[in-house]
């Protein structure tokens, strides 16, 4: 999930995206079986400023650009250790739900 998604930082304007638009963003690029409720989890394990509307539940989050999501693959295969959530190195790599 933090491989698409970021958690807004301080001041910076993050964006409502439903659980249906998440699902088909990550789901689109595996092959493992995801459902709403399995993104839902991510979400909240993660952090994420959960949203709710009459029609849609969602969360606030900031999509990555192409270069931010390379640049994390690069410094992941160099063996650093990197907080997807908010891009800082020095973590235990334990917050990927999937």
């Amino acid at each position: 999930m933090s491989q698409y998604f970021r958690k807004p930082l301080d001041n910076e304007p993050g964006e409502f995206i439903s659980v249906a638009m998440a699902l088909q963003i990550v789901g689109a690029n595996i092959t493992q079986k995801l459902s709403k409720e399995m993104v839902s989890r991510a979400f909240t394990k993660l952090g994420f400023q959960s949203r709710r509307t009459s029609k849609y539940r969602g969360y606030i989050v900031v999509r990555r650009s192409a270069e931010e999501m390379r640049s994390m693959r690069f410094q992941m295969a160099a063996g650093v250790d990197y907080d997807a959530n908010d891009g800082n190195d020095g973590n235990d790599g334990n917050d990927t739900v999937f």
